[in-house]
């Protein structure tokens, strides 16, 4: 039967849908009342909503509110919980208390300084994440994809934003609308704001065509969050999406402007979509301020849920087509500039792909200072210098070698020029030496004029191979610099790479990383790796020592705790002195480095994060080397136990049934039993309690030695007296036998614990009778080889199995006919462990002809 794919549900959305199940069983549910402008209502319906959840039973606090004044919205506090706060809203309190359901008002709101976040709606990730829920407050205009065209559309730049992605965390949004003529009169009748502010914003923000325009803004964003919750909840009967969207930006101060064009865009196509920075040979001319901006925009791109990449390439157009094709992207987006010739190139040789021009313009946050275009003032001075030293030679042999090569002469210069300074430097060279070579060079001396107009070719000529060497000369040098700085990139992963690859201990791993970080970023620097309970430790110092003030160590622990960078320069207690970013991998932790003087060139930025990547990765797979081998113990530790239970309990029933069985007898027949009977029935009992005494002594034995190192409570004794008694102690064992026992004379005493050692030997001898015929010889040997003493034992059984030698010392090993045998298998490897603790030697062999023999080896000590 032919399956119908289009019933079949798709095994991705599949997952992201249990993951986002088992994501809303820990985490808290984010609601957010929508609207376009300030006073539509918004708090007020908060309050509302608020006050019915309350009603029904809920678990409901303030965390912040802010009435602006207005009475009706103050009423609907009435019985509602107010969490105290000083100059922000009191995050660890809230924390703290743990409602089941907390309000937050404005949402985009800026905290003071010295809070833990730089923004409101962090602190909401934060209680979200310990599974409260937050009713909050957001205006369109703070979204931080629609900033740019609130700003082209009202003329104001707001600059409290939430990233999308924070918008989308909502399970709920709720709109807040009023038609505009209401709201205007509500702002008249001084419902919003106090009637000076009211009659400024009725001129600027609250025009009728911009609250209009915001209203159908606020209207499509709630419109596509609806939707959005729509498809995941009929995830299985999926809408095809064909459409992958990949942006190109540069150092332009509109990349920023076309990031948030791109997300809208990819919103509403529901497509995913990749911003790529190709890094040519230019990239080493930018200055400092365009490399801040590139890292920048591919900041904001991230928050905004779009992948990331950055690339090396000669050409810009052939890189981008590269990738889109590699990742199957559909849409290639570009910002249209005046003299760009990207979307050309792109269209030229995109084939399948579309390519989308889109205009980048906009009102920026800062004016954009166009690049100086000419040169310093030191490079200018050299830059004479050296057309002077061309002319000074030049001048010298005008006379006597042809024109010609004296251009060669001032191309020179210019090479040399262009090889050092900037490209602005170099073309001021070439202009400045075809006016020198003019001037000098060129019949009538010392004036600008000309006698031959075939000059004017010359001259042209002549700057234009001086501008392409020195452009040519500039991007080869460019490259080299872009080619230096990537070979020390690799440089620095290959040596944190080739030392983590023999570490054995997380504390290494931070010893590497720490090392190099401190000599790449010449910054001090230090790895915190938590103890068994989950908390920081601050006493290690690793590379140059850099340990964070005490009061900053919170800092560390909230960074270790909730896998986010904080501190220093980043939007977490940024007031912090040190820089703390986790060294995380698949959402688990493994420590916190701190840097005192943290990268912004990007190209740092990058290096760093690659670093405390493949630093975090290190870490994780010593984790699961050792989670790994703690199961394999684990595991061994089972088999042993199963084998222990099934070696021992037919061993320790069969006296116990022997003994109960015994004294059963003698209880119910004492009456009946003749005295010889009675005294068998006791025998037998002594015998059996004998054996299992031996059994359980045994086993308690092999315990304590395998339970770490022995402490051996040692003592000179003499082998002679060690052996004589534990043959007179097993005398009865050898009826019917032949026991030989050769003592060489003078041995020399031993340093031992002579009980562990008869032990020993006992064992041997009971192996020895169990496993031999009934009548055969036993000889135990005890002499002097060398600097040891050797204690043997020999009998004329059929000897060991071939190949099997080694093997009768492991525990619970019986050899081939052992389920015939009595024990358990650990005679042999109570010995070995005995004779190891002693610092010696055991073996088993077999002797010439029949028999086995088993040697211990003793090392002498000087008495």
């Amino acid at each position: 039967m032919i399956e119908n794919n289009e019933s079949r549900p798709n095994p991705d959305l599949l997952l992201e849908r249990a993951q986002r199940e088992e994501n809303a069983v820990h985490k808290g549910k984010l609601k957010i009342f929508f609207g376009a402008a300030p006073g539509v209502g918004k708090t007020f319906a908060m309050l509302e909503s608020a006050q019915a959840k309350k009603a029904a039973g809920a678990d409901v606090v303030v965390g912040v509110i802010e009435t602006h004044g207005r009475a009706e919205t103050a009423a609907k506090l009435t019985g509602l919980e107010i969490l105290p706060r000083t100059t922000e809203f009191d995050l660890d309190a809230a924390l703290k208390r743990k409602p089941e359901l907390i309000l937050i008002d404005e949402l985009a709101h800026t905290n003071a300084k010295g809070s833990r976040h730089l923004k409101r709606w962090q602190d909401v990730e934060e209680l979200l994440a310990d599974g409260i829920d937050v009713y909050s407050t957001l205006n369109v205009q703070h979204v931080e994809s629609l900033n740019d065209v609130v700003a082209q559309i009202t003329g104001v730049i707001v600059r409290e934003t939430v990233p999308d992605q924070v918008v989308e965390l909502a399970s709920e949004m709720e709109l807040i609308d009023l038609p505009v003529e209401e709201l205007i009169d509500r702002m008249k009748d001084g419902k919003i704001y106090v009637p000076e502010q009211a009659e400024r914003a009725l001129v600027h923000f609250f025009k009728p065509g911009n609250l209009n325009a915001l209203r159908e803004m606020a209207l499509r964003r709630t419109a596509v969050h609806v939707d959005t919750n729509v498809v995941a909840l009929r995830g299985e009967k999926t809408w095809p999406v064909a459409e992958r969207l990949l942006l190109a930006i540069g150092p332009s101060p509109y990349a920023q402007n076309l990031i948030r064009a791109t997300k809208r865009l990819a919103t509403q196509w529901e497509a995913p979509w990749c911003v790529l920075y190709v890094e040519t040979g230019a990239h080493a001319s930018y200055s400092a301020a365009e490399r801040e901006r590139i890292q920048a925009s591919l900041e904001l791109a991230e928050s905004l849920g779009a992948e990331t990449a950055k690339i090396g390439g000669q050409s810009v157009a052939q890189s981008v087509l590269e990738f889109a094709r590699m990742r199957n992207v559909t849409r290639i987006i570009v910002g249209k500039s005046p003299g760009s010739k990207l979307a050309g190139a792109l269209l030229e040789s995109s084939g399948e792909i579309s390519v989308i021009a889109l205009d980048g313009g906009g009102k920026l946050e800062r004016p954009i200072r166009p690049r100086v275009s000419v040169p310093p003032g030191r490079e200018i001075v050299e830059a004479f210098l050296w057309i002077a030293a061309a002319t000074a030679i030049a001048m010298m042999m005008r006379e006597t070698i042809s024109q010609t090569n004296i251009v060669m002469v001032y191309l020179l210069a210019v090479i040399a020029v262009a090889s050092r300074y900037s490209r602005e430097t170099a073309i001021f060279t070439s202009i400045l030496g075809v006016a020198s070579f003019d001037f000098f060079c060129v019949r009538p001396y010392l004036t600008f004029a000309v006698s031959d107009v075939e000059y004017l070719l010359t001259f042209l000529v002549m700057l234009f191979v001086s501008i392409v060497i020195s452009t040519l000369t500039v991007r080869l040098r460019n490259q080299a610099s872009a080619a230096i700085e990537r070979e020390n990139r690799t440089q620095s992963l290959f040596r944190l790479s080739k030392e983590l690859a023999d570490v054995q201990r997380l504390y290494e791993v931070a010893e590497s990383l720490a090392a190099i970080a401190a000599g790449v970023f010449r910054s001090g620097v230090n790895v915190f790796l938590p103890d068994a309970e989950g908390k920081l430790s601050f006493r290690r110092r690793l590379a140059n020592g850099l340990l964070p003030p005490v009061q900053e160590e919170g800092v560390a622990q909230w960074c270790f705790d909730h896998g986010l960078v904080a501190g220093k320069e980043s939007s977490t207690l940024p007031g912090a002195t040190v820089r703390y970013q986790p060294l995380s991998v698949r959402g688990k932790c493994f420590g916190v480095f701190a840097i005192e003087e943290p990268p912004r060139d990007s190209e740092q930025v990058a290096l760093l994060n690659a670093l405390l990547a493949q630093a975090a990765q290190a870490m994780d797979r010593l984790v699961a080397r050792e989670a790994a081998r703690q199961a394999a113990v684990a595991a061994e530790g089972e088999q042993l136990r199963s084998s222990l239970l099934s070696a021992v309990s037919h061993d320790l029933r069969t006296p116990l049934t022997s003994i109960a069985g015994a004294a059963s007898t003698l209880l119910d027949q004492r009456d009946q039993l003749g005295r010889e009977r009675r005294d068998e029935l006791l025998v037998s009992i002594g015998d059996e309690s004998k054996r299992l005494n031996r059994l359980v002594g045994n086993l308690l034995e092999m315990t304590r030695l395998e339970n770490g190192p022995v402490k051996l409570r040692l003592e000179w004794c003499s082998l002679e007296e060690i052996v004589g008694s534990v043959v007179d102690q097993m005398d009865d064992q050898f009826a019917g036998r032949e026991l030989k026992v050769s003592v060489a004379p003078d041995l020399p005493l031993i340093e031992a614990e002579a009980q562990l050692l008869a032990q020993a030997l006992q064992n041997l001898l009971e192996n020895a009778v169990k496993y031999t015929p009934p009548a055969s010889a036993i000889e135990v040997r005890a002499e002097r080889a060398g600097s040891q003493l050797r204690l043997s034992v020999l009998d004329e059984g059929p000897g060991l199995p071939r190949g099997e030698e080694g093997r009768v010392f492991e525990k619970f090993y019986r050899g081939e006919d052992g389920g015939s045998r009595r024990g358990v298998g650990l005679g042999l490897a109570i010995v070995k462990s005995i004779v190891q603790a002693h610092g010696g030697q055991v073996a088993a062999s077999n002797r010439p002809g029949h028999g086995a023999q088993f040697e211990i080896l003793l090392p002498l000590k000087k008495s």
